[in-house]
């Protein structure tokens, strides 16, 4: 569609941490996550989280969302395979094409 800015992924950076644990936090529900909630100040990169494994789409400077990887605990018969370990998406438009619009956080 002509005009829509294009939705990019690149890998995170320490400098997204900001922006993906807002995301991680405000998309929380009893419907999906098995544990309550956290407090907001909580960092979204740790020991099990690291910006290698966080894709992230955005859409000029604006982060709309991530998955988050993680690899196969059994790497000697599935070394090359990686699971989905969290994915949560902030939209605050949806246009007619289904491409999601966010603001800046």
């Amino acid at each position: 569609m002509q005009g829509l800015p294009a939705i990019s992924i690149r890998t995170a950076t320490e400098h997204d941490e900001r922006v993906l644990a807002a995301i991680d936090h405000t998309t929380w529900s009893t419907q999906v996550a098995p544990v309550p909630l956290w407090p907001s100040e909580t960092p979204y990169f740790n020991e099990g989280t690291s910006p290698d494994n966080v894709l992230l789409a955005y859409q000029d400077d604006h982060v709309l969302g991530y998955v988050k990887l993680r690899p196969s605990p059994m790497p000697a018969s599935t070394g090359h395979v990686q699971e989905i370990n969290g994915f949560a998406a902030r939209t605050t438009k949806v246009a007619a094409s289904g491409t999601c619009f966010s603001t800046p956080l």
